[in-house]
């Protein structure tokens, strides 16, 4: 049995995308290689997994954003990586950076997952204008270093090639879309009962979003257009699930008809309670929040970043609205909102989609294919 490390400086406990697709991923292949993961220690409880050994390196006081970066412990990374017949990389933080150069100087077989376009990522995650074209510039040219000595590239959208190319990025690269479990993330039996099962009242019209809470997401946005909204439909939810920078944070307490849940290890429920979901962020890769969604059969109303702007289809699935336009997201959330048969077709488009070209078990085919040849 081959020995696979996986090396991520994002994992549960705390929740994101990486963290998510890992928490799918792991369970389902565990049985068909030795797995070790290397990730942080973040705070909070995390559950063991059967057969996988799990390698947690202590946080630093260094932190960006919402995220606390660990300390890479090098000769503990090498000692895992020594231990590996292949190296799987899903960031290019701390341990993330560390495993592949390390993987590259002892000639391992390395594979890079690149989840998100990090020097879009890290630059629009920060609260100081002045330091984003140093870190976009800076970030643009460690991924230029860190990705040309892996052995091969995967990627979440075809686009990826292009931005690669640009950044004189040459590995070879290869497109595994990201989908989710379609038999796990459901419609509800009854969209009043999901309501109330999270403390709604079951005839509320409720607006949502559910991910990560950082500066890219634009949640602003969000919050001025539900504002708006709320002004022409009175008693009209928002729900937000997710935790992460402070300052947005503390944007959702305590406001009227904002119910603020925080991190949820279970975000099924309150995606189900949702009438529509919104992501304003400013830049995405796949967005699983919002394929999560739809697959729950809710109707999405987006920006153009990254896939999403592939797999929503305006006025079928879902609809666009412009960047930190408040004032258009309002007016998407007040029609769909008052126009319940187009949200029921909607949302039923909207899980065909995800049925069709976004589970999970795709997903997994591709990268079992992938892993069969290393």
């Amino acid at each position: 049995m081959k020995k696979l490390l996986l090396c991520s400086d994002s994992f549960l406990p705390r929740w994101d995308g990486v963290a998510r697709f890992l928490s799918e991923l792991i369970p389902r292949i565990k049985d068909e290689y030795e797995i070790r993961v290397l990730v942080p220690r973040f705070q909070g409880e995390l559950d063991s997994i059967d057969g996988v050994t799990i390698v947690r390196l202590p946080l630093s006081k260094l932190k960006a954003a919402d995220y606390v970066f660990s300390k890479p412990k090098i000769r503990k990374i090498r000692a895992e990586v020594a231990w590996a017949d292949i190296v799987w990389t899903h960031t290019i933080g701390p341990i993330g950076a560390t495993a592949i150069l390390t993987a590259s100087a002892m000639k391992k077989k390395l594979l890079a997952y690149i989840h998100s376009v990090e020097w879009e990522l890290f630059s629009k995650s920060l609260s100081k204008n002045y330091l984003r074209g140093i870190v976009y510039t800076g970030t643009k040219a460690i991924a230029r270093v860190l990705y040309n000595k892996c052995t091969l590239l995967m990627i979440p959208t075809l686009e990826f090639v292009d931005q690669l190319k640009a950044n004189k990025i040459r590995a070879p690269a290869k497109p595994v879309f990201l989908g989710v479990d379609t038999n796990k993330f459901l419609p509800p039996l009854s969209k009043p009962r999901a309501k109330v099962r999270i403390g709604l009242d079951g005839q509320a019209k409720v607006v949502g979003y559910c991910g990560r809470i950082g500066r890219e997401k634009d949640l602003l946005t969000l919050y001025r257009g539900f504002m708006r909204a709320r002004r022409q439909i009175p008693g009209l939810k928002l729900v937000v699930v997710g935790a992460g920078v402070k300052d947005v944070d503390t944007l959702f307490k305590d406001k009227n008809d904002v119910l603020y849940f925080g991190a949820q290890d279970h975000v099924i429920p309150y995606l189900q309670a949702m009438d529509v979901y919104v992501l304003p962020s400013l830049t995405e890769t796949t967005s699983l929040s919002t394929l999560e969604a739809m697959s729950c059969e809710v109707p999405v109303i987006v920006t153009k970043v990254g896939q999403v702007k592939d797999y929503v289809r305006e006025g079928k699935n879902g609809v666009f609205f412009p960047q930190k336009d408040p004032y258009e997201l309002s007016r998407r959330i007040i029609g769909l909102i008052n126009d319940e048969k187009t949200r029921y077709s909607m949302g039923r488009a909207a899980r065909a989609t995800v049925v069709d070209m976004y589970s999970f078990e795709k997903t997994l085919k591709d990268i079992r294919e992938i892993l069969a040849v290393f």
